[in-house]
């Protein structure tokens, strides 16, 4: 919400995948003239940055935003040297929540510890995104609150040239509302409606709602 309010009216916004598009579709407020990319549905990990990349190239006269998840943008970091190197005006912000959060999800609704693969803990490391940078000569901000959301935001967007904003996220804010299986009794795992969303209401309760 923060972002929006700051961002112009001529700007183009790149989500990525997961986080970055599910905080981004609840909390934006698109003005006239914006336009939003996304990969919304198909949801494949390492668009978002690259997409930012081929929107940025199309006209540098105008400011590209790009929302990434810090899991998806490892995919294709190398491309901060194209992002450089042509000195385009392209602002990411990187959403950090430790590791992969729609997996991590994933995995503590339907399966017990021990978990793999969703974090520093489970097998899954990250840089310190301050070195790569300053290894790749952008620009860096970090934001580890809202007190300073404001401040931060503003200077990273009227600065010159790419730079990236690390967004320090709490790792366990799940998604909410959610399409997601949903474990059974007898440990069956089964897909409800589209309508019954998790978390998920009793039965009851659900179908009172549904029904009136």
């Amino acid at each position: 919400e923060r972002l929006f309010g700051q961002l112009k009216d001529d700007d183009r916004i790149i989500t990525g995948n997961g986080a970055a598009c599910v905080i981004t579709f609840q909390a934006c407020k698109i003005k006239q003239g914006q336009r939003l990319f996304t990969n919304s549905g198909c949801a494949a990990m390492g668009y978002g940055f690259p997409a930012a990349l081929g929107v940025a190239v199309s006209d540098n006269t105008k400011r590209t935003v790009c929302i990434d998840g810090d899991g998806s943008f490892m995919m294709n970091l190398q491309e901060l040297a194209t992002v450089a190197w042509n000195k385009l005006n392209l602002k990411i912000i990187i959403l950090n929540n430790n590791g992969y959060l729609s997996i991590r999800q994933t995995q503590r609704n339907l399966f017990q510890p021990p978990f793999i693969g969703i974090d520093e803990k489970s097998g899954v490391g990250f840089p310190d995104f301050e070195k790569l940078a300053d290894a790749f000569g952008v620009g860096y901000y970090v934001l580890r609150g809202e007190d300073e959301c404001d401040s931060i935001l503003t200077k990273a967007l009227e600065s010159d040239g790419p730079c990236i904003i690390e967004a320090v996220v709490d790792p366990d804010q799940n998604f909410a509302p959610k399409s997601s299986s949903k474990v059974l009794p007898d440990g069956r795992i089964t897909s409800p409606s589209l309508d019954d969303m998790a978390p998920f209401l009793p039965r009851e309760e659900f179908d009172s709602i549904k029904f009136a």
